[in-house]
């Protein structure tokens, strides 16, 4: 019998995987069977993933493997539309209607008939040669009659056709592939034989030999080698379970048995142990490892013990030697331990101060860096604008022509705003370093902001081949945003001032677009000397100029762009700049928005005419304890208003107000005697109709923020323009009026 067998399909009971099995059996030189060599298959792995792929992919095509079980049909392979059916599925032989009954009853070809979810399905039926098995290739015929015209039935039947041409394919490659698996078994006996002699020659050089007991027959053999482990002559005696008991060690030969004799009546996996053995022929005390793994039948009980024994005294020996120097080095181990236990810790101790020194050393060194570059920056942009404001203020008083005196006046504006602009950052600086700047929220037209740079930066552009225009799309032209528009004026400022400062010939364009995720990206685009690749990502540190940029000798604070980088964070957003040098640079920033609804239109000409005679006749108080700030007020409002008194002092205000009813109170924060906040609380206790418009120095959002708790109606920062105060004025004198 030199044909290979094949199973059927079955469940592993210790696994629950489905498997089959094809087994080969292995011959002597006489043509005796002398063992077998099994080959476990899981057909989930190969078969069944290739017959789910055959006739064709569809809807509802599925490919079935069943055979007959007694008096009904079980199904072998998992099932498309019903999980979990593998040998479990069956139907009895008298379901004619089901295909998988026809197939087990003998029917091949073309078959109409119903399937295991009780659905009309058309089938192909052929049975696997040499197997019990019968595969089934179906599809539902609402699938088929839907879509079926006459050449697609044509092509329904030739790929049936080559469903069951590739079954037989299928067939002859699986007995093919089995004769080449014996094919290769013949081979591998001759190497087997090579191997064998390899393993005894292993064993000798390892001292290690190999037994095998059948428990049933109660029969014991082992190699060569357990013989000469033993002290006895390969063959001299006749191998047998008391034999070698008898070479065990009286003091462990109970031990041994027992463990053997448990790890049987526990249905064990097996056991290991050391144990003493005296030698058979010249009674040498060895000792042993011996590890012994356990056969069981279906039920469980061990029927056959396959085990290894190897001579392993050298070992020993070493190990003793080792426990006796290990003694030894513990002892000195637990000294040296003690003594580095007491070094780790002084060590600890050092390290832990050192890091701090070194810390606290390299804070120092950075704050003393940061504060002479902070305090040489500021040193110098102050002093620069201070220098012009003085030194022209001082030619004002000299005899020069009145166009001369224009320009030394324009010269000491634009001194003086740059000087605030210095303050004003060392201010953003102060607050966003203490986590006390604040969004503040407003509704804004884009349009009338844009309009608004445009004429701030337009006297920059004097005397210069630079061209300054805006750009606005559809989408953004009439569009009105919920947001911060002083810090978003802020930003866009900054870098338009840069764009001017560092482009010499071209254009610089602002603009903004609307992105996909109500975001809004704003952005100023130049034609200047542009950043180098390696200064993009400093750019937006402090005090940072890039090379070009230092260069220019222009001036600057280096804090503008940091101060630009934290707002926009501020607003949950992200900066940034693309440049190439010498071509310009794009800085941009993108934030969240939220649409606002649009304000009414400026105000008609008869409106404003109206509104200026009715600010002409407000009776107006300034309360200010500067002498100059006072003067200065009194003169730009006595353009348009006629009924102007001042006071120096909170309390000489509240006096003032007892004995005259005032219409508007332009309050100073900080004075002697009675500051502009505790004034206000009480004007507005006393009269509650005035209105009150703080004027003052404090920029901080604190003291903003106490000044409209008071009471008051505006608060507006020095220096004061004459615009802003008009146009404070005409907000109030509309709120009034609605």
């Amino acid at each position: 019998m030199r044909d290979l067998l094949v199973s059927d399909f079955y469940r592993c009971k210790r696994h629950q995987r489905i498997h089959f099995d094809i087994i080969a059996p292995l011959f002597d030189d006489n043509k005796r069977i002398r063992g077998a060599i099994v080959f476990r298959t899981d057909p989930s792995i190969y078969l069944f993933p290739l017959i789910q792929s055959w006739p064709t992919p569809s809807k509802s095509s599925e490919t079935l493997i069943v055979r007959q079980f007694g008096d009904s049909v079980v199904y072998m392979n998992e099932l498309r539309h019903q999980k979990n059916t593998v040998l479990k599925l069956r139907f009895s032989l008298d379901r004619k209607d089901i295909p998988a009954v026809q197939a087990v009853l003998g029917h091949e070809g073309v078959f109409e008939g119903k399937d295991y979810r009780d659905v009309e399905v058309l089938t192909v039926i052929k049975q696997v040669p040499r197997t019990p098995w019968y595969m089934i290739a179906k599809v539902d015929k609402s699938e088929v009659f839907s879509i079926l015209d006459y050449k697609s039935a044509v092509v329904i039947i030739v790929l049936i056709f080559l469903f069951a041409l590739g079954v037989m394919v299928l067939a002859w490659i699986y007995h093919y592939h089995q004769r080449n698996i014996y094919r290769n078994l013949y081979r591998n006996e001759k190497e087997l034989s090579k191997s064998q002699l390899m393993l005894q020659k292993s064993q000798e050089i390892g001292r290690l030999g190999s037994w095998d007991y059948d428990l049933l027959n109660k029969s014991l053999k082992w190699s060569d080698e357990v013989y000469r482990i033993l002290g006895y002559k390969p063959g001299s005696v006749e191998p047998a379970y008391d034999v070698f008991l008898e070479t065990v060690h009286p003091d462990d030969r109970d031990h041994v048995d027992q463990v053997h004799q448990q790890s049987i009546k526990n249905k064990e996996e097996g056991f290991e142990l050391e144990h003493r053995i005296i030698r058979g022929e010249n009674g040498e005390i060895h000792y042993v490892y011996t590890k012994c793994d356990h056969e069981k039948n279906k039920a469980g009980k061990v029927i056959r013990s396959l085990g290894m024994i190897q001579d392993i005294s050298q070992r020993k020996k070493y190990e003793e030697k080792l426990l006796e120097q290990n003694k030894e080095y513990q002892s000195l181990n637990e000294e040296y331990l003690a003594q580095n236990e007491e070094l780790n810790k002084n060590m600890d101790s050092l390290r832990k101060a050192y890091q701090e020194l070194q810390i606290a050393r390299e804070k120092a060194e950075e704050s003393d860096r940061l504060k002479t570059a902070f305090l040489n920056n500021i040193s110098h942009e102050i002093r620069t604008p201070m220098n012009a404001i003085m030194g022209f203020a001082n030619l004002l008083t000299e005899d020069f022509p009145e166009e001369d005196k224009l320009n030394f006046i324009k010269i000491i504006n634009n001194n003086a705003s740059q000087l605030i602009k210095i303050i004003d950052d060392v201010i953003d600086i102060s607050l966003l370093e203490s986590n006390k700047a604040r969004l503040e929220k407003s509704r804004f037209s884009i349009r009338e902001l844009f309009e608004d740079l445009y004429h701030t930066h337009r006297s920059d552009m004097d005397d210069s081949e630079v061209k300054l225009s805006y750009e606005l799309d559809e989408n953004c032209r009439d569009m009105f945003l919920e947001a911060d528009r002083q810090k978003i004026r802020q930003i866009m400022s900054g870098f338009i001032s840069n764009a001017l400062k560092y482009t010499d010939k071209g254009q610089v364009i602002y603009s903004c677009t609307m992105m996909d995720d109500h975001r809004m990206k704003f952005f100023v685009k130049d034609a200047g000397i542009g950043i180098l690749e390696t200064e993009k990502k400093k750019v937006f540190n402090r005090f940072f100029r890039g090379e070009s940029a230092q260069q220019r000798s222009s001036g600057g604070t280096g804090l503008g762009l940091s101060i630009a980088k934290e707002l926009v964070e501020l607003m949950n957003g992200e900066i940034g700049v693309d440049s190439t040098p010498a071509k310009g640079s794009v800085f941009f920033f993108i934030i969240p928005f939220t649409p606002g609804k649009a304000e009414t239109e400026a105000m008609e000409t008869e409106e404003k005419e109206e509104m200026l005679k009715h600010l002409s006749n407000l009776r107006v108080l300034i309360v200010e304890d500067e002498q100059a700030s006072q003067d200065y007020l009194k003169i730009i409002m006595s353009s348009f208003t006629k009924f102007i008194d001042t006071a120096a002092s909170g309390k000489k205000a509240i006096e003032m107000s007892e004995n005259k009813k005032y219409d508007l109170v332009m309050m100073d924060i900080k004075m002697p005697e009675m500051d502009g906040i505790t004034a206000t609380k009480i004007l507005k206790a006393s009269q509650k109709n005035v209105k009150i418009i703080m004027q003052t120095a404090y920029a901080q959002e604190a003291e903003k923020v106490k000044a409209f708790e008071a009471g008051c109606d505006d608060y507006l920062l020095k220096p004061l323009k004459k615009d802003d105060l008009i146009n404070a004025m005409n907000t109030l004198w509309k709120n009034s009026a609605s």
